[in-house]
């Protein structure tokens, strides 16, 4: 959530190991920012305050800063 410029991202892959991540972020130009990494699997513009379109079924883990 808010993935920004992928600024986090980067650090959980790097220091975490973690790796299959989808970013969202109700900003079209932090998206543009974090597409330029290539650091997600998965790129969503959406608002937090709204439901999520995921798959039912599948299970996801949240980070916010």
């Amino acid at each position: 959530m808010a993935a920004g410029t992928g600024l986090n991202a980067l650090h959980l892959m790097q220091n975490h190991g973690l790796t299959n991540m989808e970013a969202m972020d109700i900003s079209t130009g932090m998206m543009f920012e974090a597409r330029r990494r290539e650091l997600y699997r998965a790129y969503h513009v959406a608002d937090a305050n709204r439901p999520f379109p995921i798959s039912q079924g599948n299970r996801m883990k949240l980070f916010s800063n």
